[in-house]
């Protein structure tokens, strides 16, 4: 770790080709400390601005009932008829259950709501944990789900708060942060495959529903063996002094159950791979691959829904045909965690 003296000489002197990119930003960041006045009340101020996050939340939380028309929705003094396909309902924060009643014809039904922990008190380790005692003695820490799903004619579920049936004629936009890349590739001039792991990519998609739970899945996907931390790139710690990256337009055929869809086709990427180091000298990214390779392979994957539009998901996309390159054939494959959020253009 270089010294703070080292780092404010290396800025002053606009000679920097000596700091590798994992020094960039530390470096950057003891200068910055240095010059701030009264470190410790900063420090302070900080831990007091950050704590308590859950004050962020309002007092009530709005939430959406899906379930039949004609429903008479009973929430406490309040009773309204669902006439549309959503019902808004205003719930107060609170550690005990709300209490739903639905009635429609001779038919009632009983929802006990519980609550569940707001994400922004999870973000109160920013304030070194002093947050969460705070939070503690808050009713705002508690959330809710925002839409619930539910039948009055159903009995053996309380609720869903996820859409239980993807009916026909459905199209979802889909936006994807691949979280983790697993890349494995034989580039040309190698007699050995490469590896790598890196968090750096993103992915863009639509989902169309011809029938009930049965969809066409498309899906244009990038990623990279970086992780990337911004301002600075950073390559893996264990990684081999190389990088590699893909580009994939990918087609299937997809079937949902529940919380879980899969879908299973075809894809074609455009593989690169730089050797040596991913930054030069002047720390300006090298444009030249050593290797680009287009290929064909299949298309796998498996999300599970976490609530109305957030998805957690594996992607596995295998290759082995070549359309260029030395080889006409050769195994290459790329797995991803993807956090991918479904956005309804046509429900």
């Amino acid at each position: 770790m270089l010294s703070t003296e080292a780092c404010e000489y290396a800025f002053a002197s606009d000679d920097i080709k000596g700091i590798t990119p994992n020094q960039l930003l530390p470096c950057f960041s003891r200068i910055v400390y240095k010059a701030l006045p009264m470190k410790p009340v900063f420090l302070i101020l900080c831990i007091v601005v950050l704590s308590a996050c859950s004050q962020l939340n309002k007092s009530h939380r709005k939430i959406y009932l899906h379930t039949e028309e004609g429903v008479l929705v009973s929430h406490e003094t309040d009773s309204l008829l669902c006439t549309e396909e959503a019902l808004p309902l205003s719930l107060k924060r609170q550690k005990e259950d709300h209490i739903i009643v639905l009635r429609k014809d001779s038919v009632e039904k009983t929802i006990a709501l519980s609550h569940n922990i707001s994400g922004a008190y999870w973000f109160n380790f920013m304030s070194y944990g002093i947050g969460y005692i705070i939070d503690l003695l808050n009713h705002r820490r508690f959330t809710y789900p925002k839409h619930i799903y539910t039948s009055v004619y159903d009995t053996a579920v309380s609720y869903r708060n996820y859409q239980p049936v993807m009916p026909a004629q459905t199209l979802l936009f889909q936006i994807s942060l691949p979280s983790v890349n697993y890349l494995f590739q034989q580039p040309d001039g190698y007699t050995n495959p490469k590896q790598g792991v890196g968090s750096a990519g993103i992915g863009l998609g639509l989902d169309y529903y011809y029938k009930d739970d049965h969809f066409i899945h498309s899906y244009f996907l990038m990623g990279t063996d970086v992780f990337f931390i911004p301002p600075v790139p950073q390559t893996f710690l264990w990684a081999q002094q190389h990088n590699m990256s893909f580009m994939s337009i990918c087609l299937s055929h997809g079937q949902r159950a529940g919380r879980f869809s899969m879908s299973q086709g075809l894809s074609f990427s455009r593989n690169y791979f730089w050797p040596d180091q991913f930054w030069g000298d002047d720390f300006n990214f090298n444009q030249t691959a050593r290797s680009v390779t287009n290929v064909y392979g299949f298309y796998f994957d498996l999300y599970l829904q976490l609530n109305h539009n957030f998805y957690l998901g594996v992607i596995y996309k295998p290759s082995v045909w070549r359309v260029s390159g030395e080889r006409p054939q050769a195994y290459e494959h790329s797995v991803s965690l993807d956090l991918s959020w479904k956005l309804p253009l046509r429900p």
